[in-house]
């Protein structure tokens, strides 16, 4: 016997049943640090403040142009704001090693004081894979890879 697939189904039902109804949603990053981060909904042009959103610490950095899945979320004041589930695209995270810092193609500014672990050398030029982590309040960056 035949197996139905019903992802298509779990999809439309997340949507909800009507085009404008809250459901699950693709966004854009639109503008990313050192301007406010800012997300487009899928179908608008309107940008939406980060304040809007919940967004977890391992999906940053966020680069202009990423896409992830976000829905909707109420609380007791009926506030409404959205949950970031997943990247939709960007994966892992590399950047060029250059004079201290690392470039991240299409994050407009150079990452700083990021963590190395011991064994790792860097030289000017090399390609390394980071990831985020929470110091305090503060996002911070450690390499994982090297290239």
């Amino acid at each position: 016997m035949a197996k139905h697939d019903v992802s298509v189904s779990l999809l439309s039902v997340m949507r909800g049943p009507k085009p404008k109804a809250p459901g699950l949603r693709v966004v854009t990053v639109k503008t990313t640090e050192p301007s406010p981060i800012t997300f487009v909904f899928e179908g608008s042009d309107k940008a939406l403040d980060l304040e809007l959103f919940e967004v977890p610490v391992d999906f940053y950095p966020l680069r202009i142009g990423d896409q992830l899945l976000a829905f909707p979320m109420v609380d007791k004041g009926v506030s409404q704001r959205w949950g970031l589930l997943q990247k939709i695209n960007g994966g892992l995270v590399l950047g060029t090693y250059t004079g201290g810092k690392i470039i991240v193609p299409n994050f407009p500014k150079p990452i700083e004081g990021f963590k190395t672990p011991a064994h790792v050398t860097l030289i000017d030029g090399i390609q390394v894979g980071i990831v985020p982590y929470l110091e305090g309040t503060t996002i911070k960056y450690a390499i994982t890879t090297k290239y």
